[in-house]
Formats: structure tokens, sequence, C-alpha cells
């Protein structure tokens, strides 16, 4: 019996637990196919729902609802019927022929003059009735609620464009009188019109663009010009143009020698002082005009951007800093950078060593790449400017260096603006050590030498002949006592060449 009671047990088992290796995992494709046929039979149950729903509304028949009475506190004590409220309007609206009313509330209804009554509508077993929905008008007044029904008034429709906005049913267009050569006045008879209203908070007044002789002020004609209203040099006379080249030259030169970050003021009397100098080399005296001022005024920032643009290769070259991305260049950049600036140690001419202050080799070769290039550079054209080389203007070249050493601090080359804000008080710095400098050392005048070897090998590097005091012809006393003897044996043989005739020939 036990025996059996086993075998009965194993095969119950077996029955409940499916034996492994005999059930199939549905395919992809029959997944897909159950899906499908799922979805086909909600959407026919969907559809018998709709067509039921369709017949029962065309043969007029009301479904109750079971949802059970609700209590409406809002606008009336009354107990709303369990008539579905969506059947009786259509119901309502059919019978009465009154057409749909409006959302509630709409910009296009008014209230009428007459109050509704709101006992004049129908009781509760008047809507559960079919027959009476059928035979007995239905009450006139449909809408519900404390306010009284609206009275639907026909709005046209407003016109919108292509975009989707509405146009406005009027344009006013200001026109300009049409303008005629005759020295008559311009003025056209005008209607009189309304004023128009104030404009409320936030908004602006709007300029007619109508012009009119009474509103019309004496203003100073602009050239146009393709570059932004900015002045030019091409866009003035050719008289103008020499004025204003040897007149830029002048400037330069000036706040290269005398400082490369002026002051407002300073900066004015410098432009006054070229603009002088081009007039008294021309020999006429010009006005100086605001746009020939503003011409020469931008050469100032222009002249600090060559200086940096030309000394920044030196500064990669010269002091052995490294290109590249990698970690061993970062960290040896920034720490050249770091030791370079400490104690002014690019200045000196052996930065191991700290020999050769203000000797260093990059001082020298930014001195000819920006000033004595070639001989129509600033630098050898005005001697009286350079000659020597000025101390303001090795402050100059000291801080430009400066401001390139400081772009790789960081490892890699970044741009640091050259900019009067940043290194300004940098310039100073270096214009008060350039005086303790030369204070410090003037028993044996090192500075002034630094400076008067700067311009000569400068002047070299242009190309430029040396400055030397002119040299006089001067001939020698026998020589001249032999002409006047000459003169005093043969004089009846010298004519005045009234015949044409020459010396040569006699």
């Amino acid at each position: 019996m036990d025996d059996e009671e086993e075998e009965i047990d194993d095969e119950e088992d077996e029955d409940q637990e499916p034996a492994r290796g005999r059930t199939r995992r549905p395919s992809e494709k029959q997944a897909q196919n159950f899906e499908e046929q799922q979805a086909a039979k909600v959407r026919k149950q969907q559809k018998a729902l709709k067509a039921d729903k369709a017949a029962k509304k065309k043969a007029g028949i009301v479904e109750q609802d079971t949802r059970g009475p609700i209590q409406d506190d809002v606008f009336t004590s009354r107990t709303v019927t369990t008539t579905r409220p969506t059947a009786t309007k259509n119901l309502a609206q059919r019978d009465s022929r009154v057409p749909p009313a409006p959302k509630f509330p709409s910009a296009d209804w008014h209230i009428a003059k007459a109050p509704s009554d709101r006992n004049a509508t129908a009781s509760t077993s008047h809507y559960q009735d079919n027959r009476r929905a059928h035979h007995a008008p239905a009450p006139q007044q449909t809408f519900r609620g404390m306010s009284v029904s609206p009275v639907r008034e026909n709005v046209r429709e407003p016109l919108r464009n292509i975009n989707g906005g509405i146009v406005p049913g009027r344009i006013n267009l200001h026109l300009p009188p049409a303008h005629s050569h005759s020295p008559k006045s311009h003025r056209q008879p005008t209607t009189p019109r309304s004023r128009s209203r104030s404009p409320a908070a936030g908004e602006k007044h709007h300029r007619s663009s109508s012009m009119d002789s009474d509103d019309m002020r004496p203003t100073q004609t602009v050239k146009t010009r393709t570059s932004g209203g900015r002045p030019r040099a091409k866009d003035l006379d050719e008289v103008s143009k020499e004025y204003i080249g040897f007149a830029i030259r002048r400037y330069r030169g000036y706040i290269s020698t005398t400082g490369i970050y002026p002051e407002p003021t300073t900066d004015r009397e410098l432009i006054d002082r070229a603009w002088g100098d081009a007039c008294v080399e021309f020999g006429e005296q010009l006005s100086l005009t605001p746009t020939i001022y503003k011409l020469i005024a931008y050469r100032g920032p222009q002249m600090r951007g060559e200086m940096k643009t030309k000394t920044r290769p030196l500064t990669e070259t010269m002091y052995g800093f490294r290109s590249g991305n990698d970690k061993k260049t970062i960290a040896f950049n920034r720490k050249l950078a770091e030791d370079l600036k400490e104690n002014a140690l690019f200045t000196m001419k052996d930065v191991k060593a700290k020999k050769g202050l203000f000797k260093h080799p990059i001082l020298q070769k930014a001195c000819n790449a920006i000033w004595f290039a070639n001989r129509r550079d600033e630098g050898p054209t005005s001697p009286d400017l350079f000659n020597p080389f000025t101390r303001e203007g090795l402050a100059g070249l000291l801080t430009v260096t400066e401001n390139t050493i400081d772009e790789y601090l960081t490892g890699i080359r970044t741009d640091v603006p050259f900019t009067a804000n940043d290194y300004r008080s940098v310039y100073q710095t270096h214009l008060r050590a350039l005086k303790e400098f030369e204070e410090h050392t003037a028993k044996y005048k090192l500075l002034n030498t630094i400076l008067v070897r700067m311009h000569n090998v400068a002047r070299f590097h242009s190309g430029a002949q040396p400055i030397t005091e002119a040299s006089t012809a001067v001939l020698p006393k026998d020589l001249l006592d032999a002409a006047l003897q000459e003169w005093e044996d043969d004089s009846s043989t010298e004519t005045d060449g009234e015949h044409g005739d020459d010396d040569a020939s006699i």
C-alpha cells in the first residue's frame, strides 16, 4: 500500500510540475502574432461598444446613470437627477431649437436685460419621463447657474496672416511729403486730428515717421563709411593724409619714449604736439579736427599690440620655453616662468650667474624689431626722440617682456592682454627700478651707457647711416690764392655768356 501511494504522489507531482526540457519558449514571430490578435480583439470590442451606443442614441434611449445622486452645493441646493446630463442637454436643445450656449464665460456674449426665473425650470420628474421629452416642449431657459443666460451675437472672425497673427482692421500710414526742388516751403496743409492718448506705464512715445519743416534741426553731416562709422585716413584728401602720416609717426615716437601708458591729459598733449610737428614740417597750419584726432589716438593701442606681437616669438626662443601639452613640458614651462620673474632675473644677461643687469639680448632684439626695422621706421627718422634711447622706452620693453613670460605661468602659452589696466602698475615698477639703478650707478653712468649702446646698435640694424656731424667742404688757402691770381692775370678772356658761348670752347 505504501508503494502504491508513493507512485500516486509521484504522478501528481509530474502533472503539477512539467518535466524539464519539454516546454519550449515561443518564438518572436509567435509572440508578435499573439499581441496582434489581442489588439484586434480589443479594437473589435471598442467598435462594438461604439456601434451599440450610437444605435441607442439614434433610437432615443437614454442610459441610466448608475453613479447615484450628486449633491450640487455650488450653485443651488437642489439634488441633480440620475439622468445623464449630456443626454438631457442634447434632447432639450433638439426640441427647443435653441443654439447651443457658448462656453462660460466667453468674450462674445452679453447679459440679457430681463433676468431669468430660477423657478421656471422643469421638475426632476420631467427629465425622467422619456415621453415628456418627446412630446412636451422643453423650457426656454436651459442655462443653469447663478448668472443669467448669455445672448450670442454675430462676431466677425478676425483676419489672420500666414504666420497665424491677427491682422488689424485699420492701419494708419504716415508717409513723408514728396521733396520738391522749388524754394517754397515743404509744409503741406493738414487736417485737424485728435490727439493721441498718453502712454501707459511701461510704454514709450512713438515718433511719427512724417517729416515736417518745423521738425527739422541742423545736424552735422557724417560721411557714410563701410567700416561702421570709424574714421579712416583714405576718406580724407591727399594733403590731410600727408599730415596724418607724419603726425602718427611722431605720436608713436612720443609715447614710446615718454611712456607707453600715457594719462588722458598727457595723451592729448602728445597728439597736439605731433600735429604741430606735422604743420611745421609741411609749412602750413591745419586745424586738428575730431576725425584726425581719433585717427592719431588709435595708434597708441595699436603700437602696444605691435610691441607684444614682435616680442612674443623672441621670448619663446631666447628664454627656452617649450611647446607641448605633456606633463613634463607644462611643469618645465611653469617653473621657468616663475624663476625668471623672481627678482627680475629675465632682465639679466646671464640668468644663471645673475650678471649683466638690463643687458639681456632680448631687449636689444625687441628694440630693433619694434622701432628700427628699416631706415624709414620711427627710430631712424626721429633721432631727436630715440638718440639716446630713453629710460621710459626701456621700461616699456621690460614690461612687454614680462607680459610674454606671464603667458607661460600655467605651463601652456595662454594669451594675456597687454592692457593699461593690467600692466600700468608693472610699467611703473620697472620705471622705478631703472631710476634706482641710475642713481645707484651715477658715478659711472651705467644706465646712460646702456641706452646709448642700444640706440647705436639698433640704428646700425636698420641700415641707416650713423649720426655724425655734417662734414663741411673746406678748400685749402693755396687753392684759393691760385684761383684769384688766375683771374687777375687773364680777366679779359672771361665773357658773360650773352652770345651763348661757353668757357670750355675758349
